[in-house]
């Protein structure tokens, strides 16, 4: 008795509204407008929302902030009030 298994092939997810980047984001937080994410590879990126829901998530991003000592583990909004927008690992 020979048993068979088999599974049904599925199209390859393709994703919608995301960030386009080559890294793990390891810490994430975030404003109304203004994703902040932390890199295993010691760099932080600040993204803007707007972009991103109108799926241009290679447009979204506004800011890369390098040469950190680490990978950073969180990130976070001191002050997030307009005009005045401040964060710290």
């Amino acid at each position: 008795m020979v048993e068979v298994k088999y599974l049904k092939k599925l199209p390859t997810l393709t994703p919608k509204d995301s960030f386009h980047l080559d890294d793990w984001f390891s810490a994430v937080q975030t404003t109304d407008h203004w994703p902040l994410t932390g890199c295993d590879i010691n760099i932080q990126h600040l993204w803007y929302v707007q972009e991103l829901a109108e799926g241009q998530g290679d447009r979204a991003h506004c800011l890369t902030i390098p040469a950190h000592h680490a990978p950073d583990k969180f990130v976070t909004w001191v002050h997030a009030q307009a005009p005045l927008q401040l964060f710290s690992r």
